[in-house]
């Protein structure tokens, strides 16, 4: 929120260039090497770490404030599976993480993409980037029946099963964030003003019981 009143985008926000204290409660954010002023900026496909990329920006989309939030939704991913949530190859292999993760891109996102021949196909169906087994050499493969693998929600669900009710309830909380979070379109992700009244930073964890 601070960047953003103050007209900043950073560009590479990722666990790396997050700096927690030895106390714990004042958390810094560093390397503003890739940072830039709101405004009208270069499209280009290579902005940000590979793992913490926004789609807009893998699409050659305009991009704003909403790629950092994408950036701070993967590391609140990171923190919590102890895994990191689009872990591509290329930006090809990220965008099929991401359908994977959401189902397809809207079709009116694709057709202002700069980039998306490089994803796409001319009648916009997504094609995969893979190695022949026996030339060895790229070859592209359609997929037509994009569509989520496993609802995000029951990802986070299935990663500890010894929860109690209030840490579930929370779990909960945060995979609605994250799905509000990874949004395809920039202009309806979640903002950051409603990131922050958001339940699951809102609300503390209710003691258990005794």
């Amino acid at each position: 929120r601070h960047l953003k009143n103050c007209g900043v985008v950073h560009a590479d926000i990722k666990p790396d260039n997050i700096l927690v204290n030895k106390s714990h409660n004042v958390i810094k954010i560093c390397d503003f090497g890739s940072a830039m002023f709101d405004g009208d900026n270069e499209i280009t496909p290579y902005l940000q770490s590979r793992f913490y990329r926004a789609p807009e920006v893998i699409l050659g989309l305009p991009y704003s404030h909403p790629m950092d939030l994408w950036s701070i939704g993967c590391c609140l991913y990171e923190l919590y599976m102890g895994k990191i949530a689009f872990q591509g190859r290329s930006n090809n292999e990220m965008m099929k993480k991401f359908i994977e993760a959401k189902g397809p891109v809207p079709r009116k996102l694709l057709r202002r993409a700069a980039f998306r021949d490089n994803h796409y196909n001319h009648e916009g169906v997504f094609s995969v980037v893979e190695d022949d087994p026996v030339t060895r050499q790229a070859i592209r493969r359609l997929i037509r029946d994009a569509k989520p693998v496993k609802e995000l929600s029951a990802v986070l669900a299935a990663h500890d099963k010894n929860l109690g009710e209030a840490e579930r309830r929370k779990v909960s909380q945060l995979a609605d964030l994250l799905d509000k979070i990874f949004t395809f379109d920039a202009e309806k992700r979640i903002t950051v003003t409603h990131a922050l009244t958001h339940p699951f930073i809102k609300e503390g964890i209710a003691a258990p019981l005794p």
